[in-house]
């Protein structure tokens, strides 16, 4: 879990919670595999992305209060519930489990940052979900606390279940990147990247995938094909695209990071 500088984030709809109109507050918006709209086929795994922003976030004052979240006796995701409707208005019982807890439970969040929280569901338990159209609500709800009390919600994402024996490349690609996250965040390093070399057979030059393998060669702490992997995404989206456009930069940001961790990284002495 890690606090950021923003980059994009909508508006999103909040309850009123029990502070002044001035009081900061939290917004929360949800993604389902990278989208607030994603069609996922049965037995892929699901990738819950929430993220909390300051209420004052584009307020350009020198000097203005952080938001704090402080549930008594939890953990502050802890405090976030999921809604999930089927098409027809029934509700789901789908088992969410938090990627890894937060290192302290309250959350104290400047006002020009934000900060993001995963869960996920694995592919078995995808799997029995019937296919259809569902759609995901996420609410944070804090009461008597010593930081900011209420409820705000989420607008809901929306993602269709389909069963289908072959998937289109683009689908492919998805699966891909769906698996290797997945695999990261539990430790499977190489089914992530048995996932990804896959795809990127079909795909060789495919930005999102070679990012992808950067992310987990990162996460598996190999500096230096994370950065090669980053390295070569950058430069063919560049060919595709010169103008250093927000998708460009992300990637130019995920390559000097993974320099700077390569140059703070001890030189290796050759074998004899």
């Amino acid at each position: 879990m890690s606090i950021r500088t923003p980059l994009i984030f909508c508006v999103l709809a909040v309850e009123a919670g029990a502070q002044p109109a001035t009081s900061p507050r939290p917004e929360l918006a949800i993604s389902i595999n990278g989208s607030a709209a994603s069609t996922v086929i049965a037995g892929w795994p699901l990738l819950v992305r929430g993220t909390v922003m300051h209420s004052g976030h584009l307020n350009r004052a020198a000097v203005v209060p952080p938001l704090v979240l402080a549930p008594a006796g939890l953990a502050w995701p802890d405090a976030i519930e999921f809604q999930v409707l089927a098409a027809n208005g029934s509700e789901q019982n789908w088992m969410l489990t938090l990627v890894r807890p937060p290192e302290q439970p309250g959350l104290t969040l400047p006002h020009r940052q934000w900060t993001e929280v995963l869960w996920q569901m694995s592919p078995e338990a995808s799997s029995q979900i019937q296919a259809g159209v569902y759609r995901l609500t996420a609410r944070l709800t804090i009461r008597d606390s010593q930081g900011w009390n209420g409820t705000v919600q989420s607008k809901p994402a929306t993602i269709q279940i389909v069963t289908e024996a072959e998937p289109s490349p683009e689908q492919t690609t998805r699966r891909a990147l769906a698996f290797s996250q997945y695999a990261a965040y539990n430790g499977e390093m190489g089914s992530g990247q048995a996932a990804l070399d896959e795809a990127l057979k079909a795909e060789p030059r495919s930005v999102p995938l070679l990012a992808a393998k950067a992310r987990l060669f990162e996460a598996a702490g190999d500096f230096l094909m994370a950065y090669l992997s980053a390295a070569r995404a950058l430069r063919i989206h560049l060919e595709a695209d010169p103008q250093p456009r927000e998708s460009a930069r992300e990637i130019m940001y995920l390559r000097n990071r993974l320099l700077g961790k390569l140059l703070d990284q001890p030189p290796v002495v050759p074998n004899p």
